[in-house]
């Protein structure tokens, strides 16, 4: 495993001082921003069905524009890997936590180093709705796999989940601010256990347990090979 006091200066380090984004990574971001919007609202309309249509015709333009930009695999910048390969945009692809990715909530992650703890904020929107104005279970589920994943840093390494379980004790309300926690709980060689939950106010909504596999660098470095020749 990477040295955990190495791995947790970095992150102290990015979190005092993130760098700036790009004028192209803002550009992401705030397109996203209306994707998110068009979701929520495409779930809710009562808008005409020729108003629908019209959207659709303009948004099908722009996606041609956008399937023009997309770089051949060889041209994808390989020198991003800083901790491990393709992660260095992960905060703004990731699906749970990605400014610039229209289906994540977002989730706001950070992690308190004095505490020993990975917290988070989200707000889900109408289309993550399962029942009426209820998150759907799965992406309640998927959002605290990833926070518990992160929490796997406290033992200084990447990692990936090999068991997860989940137990709903609340319905989790849609639109409204939901707190995130999670935590290292032991390391048993590459074996990592993690827990945590969310709240709605004090009360806790969902509650997660974790075991995680630690990956190491090369074998990200070899996920990422494996995605650019594909």
């Amino acid at each position: 495993m990477a040295d955990v006091d190495f791995i947790l200066e970095r992150i102290s380090e990015y979190q005092d001082s993130p760098p700036d984004p790009t004028r192209e990574i803002l550009a992401k971001r705030d397109l996203a921003t209306q994707l998110r919007r068009l979701n929520n609202l495409l779930c809710s309309t009562a808008a005409p069905v020729e108003q629908i249509r019209e959207l659709t015709e303009i948004l099908e333009g722009h996606a041609s524009l956008l399937e023009a930009g997309v770089p051949e695999p060889e041209e994808l910048d390989a020198d991003v890997r800083v901790i491990a390969p393709e992660m260095a945009d992960f905060s703004d692809r990731s699906p749970f936590a990605g400014l610039a990715n229209p289906i994540s909530p977002p989730a706001t992650f950070w992690f308190d180093l004095e505490n020993q703890r990975v917290r988070g904020e989200v707000s889900f929107g109408k289309s993550m709705a399962g029942a009426p104005g209820r998150v759907h279970g799965g992406l309640v589920a998927a959002l605290l796999d990833e926070a518990l994943g992160r929490a796997c840093m406290f033992a200084g390494t990447p990692a990936m989940t090999v068991e997860f379980s989940t137990r709903f004790l609340h319905a989790t309300p849609v639109e409204t601010s939901l707190r995130v926690e999670a935590r290292l709980d032991r390391i048993d060689g590459r074996k990592i256990r993690t827990s945590g939950a969310i709240y709605a106010g004090e009360n806790a909504v969902v509650e997660a347990d974790g075991l995680f596999i630690a990956v190491d660098t090369e074998k990200f470095h070899a996920l990422f090979d494996l995605m650019t020749e594909s």
